[in-house]
């Protein structure tokens, strides 16, 4: 017998899932910045790395 209602199991999954995206978010955005970094600076001068967030 299942213990917890669908409700319950949708929240926990969107949970999940918004936890998910924000780490994907991260990376990518973390990627991003060191891509731009590399083709727009001088490769022998790296910038210090600015938050966005």
């Amino acid at each position: 017998m299942h213990s917890s209602t669908p409700v319950q199991d949708n929240v926990a999954s969107d949970f999940r899932t918004m936890r998910l995206n924000k780490a994907l978010c991260g990376v990518v955005a973390r990627d991003l910045n060191i891509i731009l970094d590399n083709n727009l600076s001088p490769s022998n001068v790296k910038p210090r790395q600015k938050n966005h967030f």
